[in-house]
């Protein structure tokens, strides 16, 4: 219950900021006001959670995350309408809409935003200083490859697995290089593709049009479906790669030897080098020790 009137103050105080904004600058946009300060509080990584937890076969907690997911959204959502109702009402215009778009924004902004964010997210969950620039370096490259693949109809969906693919090796290779856990690095390389909009708007249009709603809700769904099979299967792929490459170096540099002669030098590990003749030699009859 606290978590929900938390939410709706943080809608009403969202669109207090706008108002302000739209004082200052009537040509504001009160609608990326609004985003730009509950983006954080939205249940983008929820939803992906939620999807990872039933893929892996913890369908109680998945339901759970959805559930913790959807009441978010909808206290957000709460917030936010009568906000900007009450708003316009007392003579700010504040026409706020669930529509939300990044297109417009230049790659290169996009690049710098998603470092920024990932060295922000580090901060607030107190990772290690040496995880810092790894995480940046790779949610630049994460979102490069999302950009790159997103181009075109109905890809938005392979090009954020995609890119959770290429987190995922990320993740399981980099943590190695810089001792430091895994999970410090996986969720924020690409918290800026986190389907936490999706949801917001698909509650907000729930109230327009029924298909509006079910078009939004579905949308995050294969979102966060693409993300969390994209980081499962880039971890399993990058923890294979490594063990092979470990195996390898291994046959390079530690070598095993074959030889019928059990004792030979080469082939006993640990044991004694010299080639003197073994105490337990073979009497004429075959018996060992040269007992009768």
């Amino acid at each position: 219950m606290l978590t929900r009137a938390s939410n709706i103050a943080a809608g009403v105080l969202a669109t207090a900021a706008a108002a302000a904004m739209r004082l200052l600058d009537p040509d504001v946009d009160p609608t990326s006001v609004v985003i730009s300060i509950i983006i954080i509080m939205m249940a983008g990584m929820a939803s992906t959670s939620a999807v990872q937890d039933t893929i892996t076969g913890h369908y109680m907690h998945g339901l759970g995350r959805i559930y913790e997911g959807l009441i978010t959204t909808a206290g957000l959502v709460v917030g936010v309408r009568p906000g900007a109702g009450l708003f316009t009402t007392l003579g700010v215009p504040l026409p706020v809409t669930n529509d939300v778009s990044m297109a417009s924004i230049p790659l290169w902004l996009m690049l710098i935003a998603a470092a920024f964010v990932a060295v922000g997210n580090g901060i607030i969950l107190q990772s290690p200083a040496c995880v810092v620039f790894p995480t940046a370096t790779l949610a630049m490259l994460v979102y490069a490859v999302y950009a790159a693949q997103s181009t075109g109809e109905g890809a938005d969906a392979w090009a954020r697995g995609a890119a959770a693919f290429t987190a995922g090796i990320g993740t399981a290779i980099l943590p190695r290089w810089v001792k430091a856990p895994s999970s410090a690095m996986s969720i924020t390389s690409f918290l800026v593709l986190l389907p936490g909009a999706l949801p917001y708007q698909g509650i907000w249009g729930s109230s327009l049009s029924g298909g509006q709603a079910l078009y939004y809700l579905s949308s995050a769904f294969i979102a966060a479906l693409s993300l969390a099979a994209g980081l499962m299967v880039g971890q399993y792929v990058g923890v294979v790669v490594l063990n092979a490459l470990k195996v390898v170096r291994n046959r390079i540099f530690t070598p095993v030897f074959s030889s019928l002669a059990s004792n030979h030098p080469l082939t006993r590990r640990g044991g004694a080098t010299s080639n003197a003749t073994d105490s337990t030699a073979v009497g004429d009859d075959g018996n060992r020790d040269g007992t009768r």
